[in-house]
């Protein structure tokens, strides 16, 4: 009767771990599953939108190398001032001051990498050069490593020519929103 009892005791505690295993190892497939799909949902929302807007109708680009403010507005989140140096070379953008690297330019559509300062993940920035100023949508990508299951974020961005008085002072933007000289992804 005892070894029955035993024997009961050890299925039962088999049981339980088998069940504790299989829902930790479920969980963290479901976590990879879900970020591989919004990464690649990701992607290619990004590559629709610079398909889109090379259609887009524009005024002929009039900026030049300089200060100037980018406006970033996240969903669900404040907007984001950040004061940049744009460096332009036969009517290209060429250099963009920050974490920013793989700066695109195909006619007036205009694209580039913001990386976090934080090794989170980075924002793509896709736009269009419009007269004398440019404006877009920012996408960040979803969580991965450490940050895996954060999901990603999209918002708009606007750049347009910083004033005398913005050079010398971050500007706010709107009543109650917060304004920052860093990048948009280590904002998160």
């Amino acid at each position: 009767m005892i070894k029955k009892i035993v024997a009961g005791c050890v299925i039962l505690i088999l049981a339980v771990i088998n069940y504790w295993v299989g829902r930790f190892v479920g969980a963290e497939s479901a976590s990879k599953s879900r970020t591989k799909r919004d990464v690649t949902v990701h992607t290619e929302l990004v590559k629709l939108d610079e398909m889109f807007l090379t259609n887009v109708v524009t005024r002929p680009s009039t900026l030049a190398s300089g200060f100037y403010r980018l406006e970033t507005k996240l969903a669900g989140k404040p907007t984001i001032t950040s004061r940049i140096d744009l460096e332009f070379s036969n009517g290209r953008l060429t250099k963009i001051s920050g974490n920013v690297q793989n700066i695109v330019q195909t006619g007036s559509v205009v694209s580039w990498e913001q990386h976090d300062r934080n090794e989170g993940p980075s924002a793509k920035f896709v736009g269009v050069i419009d007269g004398e100023m440019m404006w877009g949508r920012v996408y960040v990508a979803p969580g991965q490593g450490w940050r895996a299951g954060d999901p990603p974020e999209y918002g708009i961005w606007t750049l347009r020519t910083a004033s005398a008085d913005a050079k010398s002072k971050p500007e706010s933007v709107g009543s109650g929103e917060s304004s920052s000289n860093s990048s948009v992804a280590s904002d998160r």
